[in-house]
């Protein structure tokens, strides 16, 4: 957390329903614990009670950008959840993709996947983006998997951001494809990255003409 408030962000902690899988303490006990372990922490709170999130719904996406008028919301997230739950895999418009992510890397992968996937949302302020891009670098560099990144990273390819992407990751997708808006796309702000330690072979690049959002996706085959 003081890594995450030294960023410049504030805060605000939410504690997940009980779950019998997962082995946990009862929920109002946990955040009890967790109202006791921030107690002395600036800019630190716990979300309210009264406030449901299932960041796996679009609509509670809203409520919660709704909580902060005026004001961007970043979710922190571990690249296991990033990459293992549904919610990310969902297409529908206003889901939780079109958050900006911080990523933490935790715990060990498993050996069985032969490949870490990222799916990033780049803010549309260009110093933002390129504190973005770091984090990245900065959470993959030990990742010895062949490591694909895809997303709206709402920068065009003459933009500096651009420039300092593709400097440290691969770019897999062709630029000259334009993705938005999904109706009528005039602008390229939607790519695939793989890393540099890696080969990768494209066999297939092209966008899918599926308006499910206010981008069109982009689709590769790609060898590795």
């Amino acid at each position: 957390m003081q890594e995450i408030r030294a960023l410049g962000y504030e805060v605000y902690l939410a504690v997940d329903e009980f779950s019998w899988s997962k082995r946990t303490l009862a929920r109002l006990l946990r955040r009890r614990i967790v109202n006791m372990s921030v107690a002395d922490q600036w800019d630190t709170y716990v979300f309210p009670n009264a406030i449901p999130i299932n960041i796996a719904m679009p609509e509670d996406i809203a409520r919660l950008r709704s909580c902060f008028p005026g004001r961007s919301v970043t979710l922190v997230a571990g690249c296991d959840v990033v990459c293992g739950a549904s919610a990310y895999r969902s297409l529908r418009p206003g889901g939780v993709q079109e958050l900006d992510h911080l990523l933490i890397r935790r715990g060990e992968t498993d050996e069985t996947d032969i490949r870490t996937r990222l799916q990033a949302h780049f803010s549309l302020d260009p110093d933002s983006r390129l504190t973005s891009i770091r984090l990245i670098n900065e959470t993959m560099k030990s990742e010895n998997k062949p490591i694909l990144i895809t997303g709206d990273f709402n920068m065009e390819p003459d933009s500096k951001e651009f420039k300092a992407m593709k400097q440290t990751w691969r770019l897999l997708s062709d630029p000259t494809l334009e993705t938005y808006p999904s109706d009528h796309p005039r602008l390229r702000l939607d790519y695939i990255f793989g890393d540099l330690k890696h080969e990768f072979r494209i066999i297939n690049d092209q966008v899918i003409d599926i308006q499910s959002s206010d981008h069109l996706p982009i689709y590769i085959d790609v060898l590795f």
